[in-house]
């Protein structure tokens, strides 16, 4: 008979402020690493290119209005930091950078979307 577990939830802070209207958080380290190949070996390895972390992040939006500002954030050009953690672990990544693509959904009979990405520096979940 197989065995059941508990899973686990990923919390997403902004600037040190929870965001409890998160549903849905996509993370990514990206790279433009590149394949060497060689007539002699074939795949030889890759030449390493630099990392950042991004994040698509979807939240619901409260009658209140946004918890977090993605557009003026966008905007402005400001420096996020954001954190990513664990509940289970409290393992956390933690990295700087920026809020892009901000946009908001809305339809009938539809909870308002509030949905953006965020590039930033690479991490590890320590």
């Amino acid at each position: 008979m197989a065995s059941v577990t508990l899973y686990d939830q990923f919390f997403v802070f902004a600037n040190g402020a929870l965001l409890s209207e998160n549903q849905q958080v996509e993370l990514t380290l990206e790279s433009d690493d590149q394949d060497v190949m060689t007539v002699a070996k074939g795949f030889a390895g890759q030449t390493p290119s630099p990392k950042k972390v991004m994040a698509n992040l979807t939240n619901v939006v409260p009658s209140s209005g946004f918890e977090f500002d993605a557009f003026q954030k966008a905007n402005d050009s400001e420096i996020v930091e954001m954190k990513f953690q664990s509940a289970a672990t409290g393992k956390s990544l933690i990295s700087e950078g920026f809020i892009r693509k901000p946009k908001i959904s809305s339809g009938v009979g539809k909870t308002v979307e509030f949905s953006f990405e965020f590039h930033g520096g690479p991490g590890n979940f320590d």
